[in-house]
Formats: C-alpha cells, sequence, structure tokens
C-alpha cells in the first residue's frame, strides 16, 4: 500500500513539472532569442542605430547573474531600476525550471527503480497527462491575453513588479525597442512552441504505453507457449 502511495505521488508530480518545464523551458528559449529580436526590429523598425548592440548587452545582463549595469548604460535610471527587477524575476524563474527538472528526472528514476514491471505504463501515462494539462493551461493562457491583451499586461505587472515603475514614456529606450507589438509576437512565439513541444510529449507518450502493450502481449505469448513456465508446469 505504501508503494502504490509512493508512486501515486510520484506520478503527480510528473504530471504538474511537465507543464512547468514546457512553459519556462520555451519562454527560456524566446527570451533570450537576439536573432528574435533583430526580425522583429525589422518589422517595426525603431530609430536607434546601435540595437543591436544593446539588445544584446541587455540580454546578457539579464542572464547572467554577475553582469553589473555597465552592460545597461543606455538606459535611463528608472529604466535601470524596473530591469533590475525583471531580472531578479528572470532568474527567479530559471531556478524553478532547473528544480523542475530535476524533480522530473528524479522521479523518473524512483518509479523505474520501484515498479520496473510497470515503468514504461505509469511514465506513458504521465506524458499524456502532462501534455493534456498543458493544452489546457495553454488554452486558458491564450484566452487570456486574445480577450485583452492589455489588461493582461497590467495584471502580470502589478503582480510581478510590486514598485509600479514598469510603465514609461514613449520616447524612453525601452519603449521605442519593445512596444507592445514586440510582447505580443514573443508570446505568440512561446505558445506556439509550447504547443509543439507538448505535441511532441503526447506523441512520446504514446508510443511508450504502445510499447508497453507490445511487450506485455510478448510477455504474454510466451508464458502459454510451450515454452513457457505455465505450460511446463501444467504439464509437469
Amino acid at each position: 500500500m505504501k508503494t502504490k502511495n509512493f508512486l501515486l505521488v510520484l506520478f503527480v508530480i510528473l504530471i504538474i513539472q511537465i507543464p512547468i518545464i514546457i512553459f519556462l523551458g520555451n519562454t527560456k528559449s524566446a527570451a533570450f532569442n537576439l536573432e528574435f529580436q533583430e526580425k522583429e526590429f525589422a518589422k517595426y523598425d525603431p530609430k536607434i542605430e546601435n540595437r543591436l548592440e544593446i539588445a544584446n548587452n541587455l540580454l546578457f545582463y539579464l542572464k547572467t547573474r554577475n553582469a553589473d549595469k555597465s552592460y545597461i548604460l543606455s538606459f535611463t535610471k528608472e529604466e535601470k531600476a524596473h530591469l533590475i527587477e525583471v531580472k531578479l524575476l528572470m532568474h527567479t524563474f530559471l531556478e524553478i525550471l532547473y528544480i523542475s527538472i530535476v524533480l522530473l528526472i528524479a522521479s523518473i528514476l524512483l518509479i523505474s527503480i520501484s515498479d520496473k514491471k510497470k515503468m514504461l505504463k505509469r511514465l506513458s501515462l504521465s506524458a499524456v497527462g502532462g501534455g493534456i494539462l498543458t493544452l489546457l493551461l495553454s488554452l486558458i493562457f491564450h484566452l487570456i491575453v486574445r480577450t485583452d491583451f492589455s489588461a493582461a499586461w497590467t495584471k502580470f505587472h502589478h503582480i510581478f513588479f510590486r514598485l509600479g515603475n514598469w510603465q514609461f514614456p514613449s520616447d524612453y529606450l525601452l519603449i521605442q525597442l519593445y512596444p507592445s507589438q514586440f510582447w505580443i509576437d514573443i508570446i505568440n512565439k512561446i505558445v506556439a512552441n509550447v504547443l509543439i513541444t507538448t505535441a511532441i510529449v503526447i506523441i512520446f507518450g504514446i508510443l511508450m504505453f504502445w510499447l508497453y502493450l507490445y511487450k506485455e502481449k510478448k510477455t504474454a505469448k510466451f508464458f502459454k507457449s510451450k515454452e513457457g513456465i505455465i505450460y511446463k508446469i501444467k504439464n509437469y
């Protein structure tokens, strides 16, 4: 009974970690993608000569924990204060991502040790369950953003940036480089990548379940065959 409850806990942990890893992993990939920013700049053409250099320095500052403010000298004092908060939030999310990956790997190892016979079945159901949960969360997120992006954006900042220093005049560098259209595009990119990753996870889960059924069927055939143990016992 204790083993069964333990496996159930591991099953739930796996399902929960899958959407966290998919969402945060794809967010990290998009957020630190300079090539994506270059394409966006080409679309709305901010009138800043060294925009790619500024963007590259900003990305380095945000993703490197010990990078100092010398990388964001182009920004105003108010913008720098906001970017410090952004950096702290991003590294908090990265820590959650890495912890989730460790929990996922640990859960898989514990399931493989505790229940080798049904390991494939449990892992496949976890993958499909985690994928379905990710799809549901993606749908909810998409509906919220599509219904009223401005309200969702404001609510997000109120939750994560308590100092309230995230709104700037239109002539500020942050607004020129990253207008609302940039954030709409990057959110769409993240959601699209999340859906692709989720589809891969679900397909992988289904394939694992088929493999489990195939192995079970093959095992059952062996035990019923002339070489099988059950046949030999019956005819002993």
